[in-house]
């Protein structure tokens, strides 16, 4: 998933806040189960994370594109 960096997401020197990149990794898993039809109602309600894990390479800025990717 593409996820553009926007002022509402840093801080005043331009880099993003550190909850956000959590944020992101839940909009992809997000998109994921509205890819895949995936529902509260067709799973008994269960999409519960179990786990997660963050790979920081280099902090965003504002203005930078991220690739996020969420595997199930």
């Amino acid at each position: 998933m593409d996820i553009t960096i926007y002022y509402e997401d840093t801080d005043s020197t331009g880099i993003v806040y550190h909850a956000n990149y959590l944020k992101y990794c839940d909009r992809a898993r997000s998109k994921y189960f509205f890819e895949n039809n995936i529902t509260l109602e067709n799973t008994n309600g269960h999409l519960t994370i179990h786990s997660l894990e963050c790979k920081y390479v280099a902090p965003a800025k504002l203005g930078d594109k991220l690739i996020v990717q969420s595997t199930i």
